[in-house]
């Protein structure tokens, strides 16, 4: 079984970054049918950060509206990927569409606080309590942060299904509960496995044996 799953997350990881590659040869609401749903959405967090860094480095250079710019260009993202869904697609497609308009949702409303904050600085505590998916070309692999904590993506097969929507109250827990993450990890994971923590949207069973609030559980996947 452990080779199964070994294998899994190794053709997942493959995908994933013949996706990121892909990612800017074609517009997006192309893009996105050409990769599965969790691939997608990982490939689209990944940008986003690049997208909203790059802003705080033109802000860092003079561009006072730099923010407020990319702003804008994410409610262009979302609203055209709006668009698409009003369009007849297969059900799998639309729930495609689907997850990645409840994620970009998320995205806009960051965007939108760092810009109504003022924030003018990449290590801002507004950006940086944010869960962000980074591309490690050192390791040509995915990784995830928050705060001070740093994990490798554990390529946790997800498919195709609904994405819960991330609330503020999501949001304050996974702050709160960054620093015991590596803890967790190592306290459940069986002995002799190579687990890591995935950070996403799912049921997390494991997690709810040890007393950990649901909204959050649903963030943290071994």
């Amino acid at each position: 079984m452990n080779e199964i799953v070994n294998k899994m997350r190794g053709e997942l990881r493959d995908v994933l970054r013949e996706s990121v590659a892909d990612y800017t040869s074609k517009p997006r609401d192309k893009w996105l049918f050409d990769w599965p749903s969790q691939v997608i959405l990982v490939v689209n967090q990944i940008f986003w950060c690049q997208e909203v860094e790059q802003a705080f480095q033109n802000m860092a250079k003079g561009d006072r509206q730099a923010m407020v710019n990319y702003n804008e260009q994410k409610v262009k993202q979302l609203t055209r990927l709006i668009e698409v869904t009003r369009t007849n697609l297969p059900k799998s497609e639309r729930q495609k569409v689907m997850n990645m308009i409840t994620i970009d949702a998320h995205s806009r409303d960051i965007v939108a606080n760092i810009v109504e904050s003022g924030s003018d600085k990449q290590d801002c505590f507004l950006w940086m309590c944010q869960l962000r998916s980074y591309w490690d070309t050192s390791i040509s692999d995915c990784r995830i942060r928050i705060c001070d904590a740093s994990f490798p993506y554990g390529y946790e097969y997800l498919g195709n299904g609904a994405r819960l929507v991330i609330t503020p109250l999501t949001g304050e827990w996974l702050q709160l509960l960054q620093p015991v993450l590596p803890s967790w990890q190592a306290a459940l994971k069986p002995a002799g496995t190579a687990c890591s923590p995935v950070l996403t949207c799912t049921s997390v069973p494991q997690c709810s044996s040890n007393k950990v609030v649901h909204e959050v559980a649903c963030l943290v996947v071994f």
